[in-house]
């Protein structure tokens, strides 16, 4: 759905949409600004190929079913045991003994998968979170900006950092009253410390999904790192004249936690049930600031099921200048893409 459509789908509800459709541009720029993938990589799965065989965990397989009845059989064809359950998506992750390689091995020689019950299979994707890379454009930035530096533009003690409200000139949108209020921003990244004074507050419940374990609001859910802290500073840090202040200071951050462990991608099938999570439990936007190779139909079918609710997706394109268009989940169409 594009911009236009979402407008006019929600005339009924218009100031809270308004917001999101006015707000989401601004949000977008600011956190790609400040956060970034991984290089962009080729999605063709190409089991000869030694570099792709890093791209994907070596004992974990994606089945998409045709109906529940099959779970238990497939498991027993894969002969492994299933890990992830996403029923919202008819798909299931498995555990086997055997490597992916040997998996699709075998499952070639079945023919027609069908008659399984199973409608494709998938290697469990790696993805990661990038570097954040500075340009000489952003070093010389405040000089551009020399004039309005005169002055206290958000009223925060560190207002000489945030260039980049400035540049969006927010205060406009903020006066017409699209500060996010009532808006939920999932940030499916390494967790949020709620505890931190610029989001004390500002934090909601969320999940982490490779545990299946619900995350108290307000609470220290980094436990991949300060990244995802950092994003949602980024978004919606407090407007109390102390610290910073985010693009968006009424919106809650639901934390939903993919890189964890000390920052390690948990994998699509984790992902996936953190994104139907997100969405079944009242998130709105989706702020994807990561990415890949390899094309999942597994978490497509996550994003489709958020963009099918009115959920709001946007993913960072990533830093590369070249090679762009095989990342993902950047390239999965009715998502929003930015690029720094």
């Amino acid at each position: 759905m594009n911009i236009v459509g979402i407008v006019k789908w929600q005339k009924t509800n218009q100031l809270k949409f308004v917001f999101v459709i006015r707000i989401i541009p601004l949000f977008a720029v600011l956190f790609v600004i400040f956060t970034s993938c991984t290089k962009t990589q080729d999605d063709e799965f190409n089991r000869d190929s030694s570099i792709l065989s890093k791209t994907y965990f070596e004992n974990r397989i994606i089945v998409g079913y045709t109906d529940k009845y099959y779970i238990e059989k497939i498991a027993q064809l894969l002969n492994g045991k299933i890990i992830v359950h996403v029923p919202e998506l008819k798909a299931i992750s498995i555990q086997t003994n055997k490597n992916v390689d040997a998996v699709f091995k075998n499952l070639e020689k079945l023919g027609d998968l069908s008659i399984y019950g199973i409608r494709y299979v998938e290697p469990v994707y790696k993805r990661s979170i990038g570097p954040v890379e500075v340009n000489q454009s952003n070093k010389t930035f405040s000089k551009v900006l020399s004039v309005n530096l005169l002055r206290n533009y958000t009223g925060e003690t560190f207002d000489f950092y945030l260039w980049g409200l400035r540049a969006i000139e927010i205060s406009k949108a903020w006066d017409e009253g699209f500060n996010g209020d009532g808006v939920i921003v999932a940030v499916l990244d390494t967790g949020v410390d709620g505890t931190h004074p610029d989001l004390q507050g500002q934090v909601t419940k969320g999940y982490r999904p490779k545990y299946d374990e619900i995350l108290p609001e307000n609470s220290d859910s980094s436990y991949g790192g300060s990244h995802g802290t950092h994003v949602a500073g980024i978004i919606a840090a407090k407007k109390d004249g102390k610290g910073i202040v985010g693009v968006a200071p009424k919106v809650k951050i639901m934390p939903v936690v993919i890189f964890d462990d000390g920052g390690w991608y948990i994998g699509d099938d984790y992902t996936a049930k953190g994104i139907v999570w997100a969405v079944n439990n009242g998130a709105k936007i989706l702020s994807n600031s990561w990415g890949g190779w390899g094309y999942s139909q597994l978490l497509k079918d996550a994003f489709d099921y958020a963009l099918e609710r009115n959920v709001t997706v946007v993913v960072a394109a990533g830093n590369s200048t070249s090679s762009q268009t095989f990342q993902y989940p950047a390239n999965y169409p009715g998502i929003i893409q930015v690029g720094a």
